[in-house]
């Protein structure tokens, strides 16, 4: 976003150079190339990542959840940031001091707001995703208080993580209907496999990287011979353009049609070939690979060439 940003005003300035401005587009076409068309994306390597990934499973709109935090430690912070770049419909932190959870709300992307622990039991029901993470050294959120609240919720899921060690969350929680439950310990297998499976895409992702490296790397070295092939033209234009007033001129003279058109072609047949030709008689023994050039060029076989 930064980077698209900066070439736009720089583009709006007029500061941008033709080919690096060529780099970036291509650069952005890239990148959104290799997100389409590999995995590097699709497996998270945080805890933070991977919790929103997994409520979005469960929930198929993050941004219609109502979202709980429950601590405001390093870890609760991380997560609730990713989970206020999804903008949910409602965010709330508990902490047992209110200036700790007003601190954490602050910092957020989104609209949040701060309550104290002793909250907690009246409005868990009113939450899709929990995430705890206090120092408590016992649950916080018992099997009963989590039973309670989905009898008020009537049939609507709850997605439990409990990041805490000891744990935050009685692990018989799980065992209720509705009750999505993670652990650490979860949480760290997924992340693992995660790892292990975006090294995979990322190898793959370098590969087509250099691909697009290549075809850039080609594309420039075409743009260099532009001048040179404009150049070559022009040239020729010139040739071209020489050879027909003077065949004019033959015309309005009185020399026949086909006899000025036959004298027109040879003449610009000659002047067209004079070059390549004195270089072949002049300089083919000091630079033997120019024979070859030549044949390249003019798509010759090269069957009469002395060896």
């Amino acid at each position: 976003g930064q980077l698209k940003e900066a070439v736009r005003v720089a583009r709006s300035r007029h500061t941008l150079h033709q080919q690096l401005n060529a780099l970036f587009e291509k650069t952005f076409a890239a990148a959104k190339e290799i997100r389409n068309e590999s995995a590097v994306g699709e497996n998270s390597v945080s805890m933070a990542a991977a919790a929103v990934k997994m409520a979005a499973q469960i929930f198929p709109d993050i941004s219609a959840l109502n979202v709980l935090m429950v601590g405001a430690g390093e870890m609760i912070e991380l997560v609730a940031t990713y989970f206020a770049a999804e903008c949910p419909r409602r965010l709330t932190v508990l902490n047992r001091t209110l200036e700790r959870a007003q601190e954490l709300c602050q910092k957020l992307s989104c609209e949040a707001d701060a309550r104290i622990l002793t909250a907690l039991p009246e409005i868990l029901a009113e939450y899709d995703v929990i995430v705890s993470s206090t120092a408590s050294p016992f649950p916080v959120i018992g099997k009963g208080l989590v039973e309670r609240a989905l009898r008020q919720r009537r049939g609507m899921p709850m997605f439990l993580l409990d990041l805490a060690v000891p744990r935050d969350i009685e692990a018989e929680a799980g065992e209720l209907n509705d009750a999505y439950l993670y652990s650490v310990d979860d949480m760290v297998h997924i992340v693992q496999h995660g790892q292990a499976a975006r090294q995979q895409a990322a190898a793959e992702a370098e590969k087509m990287v250099a691909g697009k490296v290549a075809e850039f790397i080609a594309w420039q070295q075409t743009r260099n011979s532009v001048p040179l092939i404009c150049e070559l033209r022009d040239q020729g234009e010139q040739q071209r353009s020489k050879a027909v007033t003077k065949a004019l001129r033959r015309l309005r003279k009185g020399t026949p049609v086909e006899e000025g058109l036959q004298r027109l072609s040879r003449e610009l047949t000659n002047s067209l070939l004079h070059a390549p030709t004195r270089a072949l008689n002049k300089d083919s023994q000091q630079y033997p690979e120019l024979a070859e050039v030549i044949c390249q060029i003019y798509q010759l076989h090269g069957k009469n060439q002395q060896h």
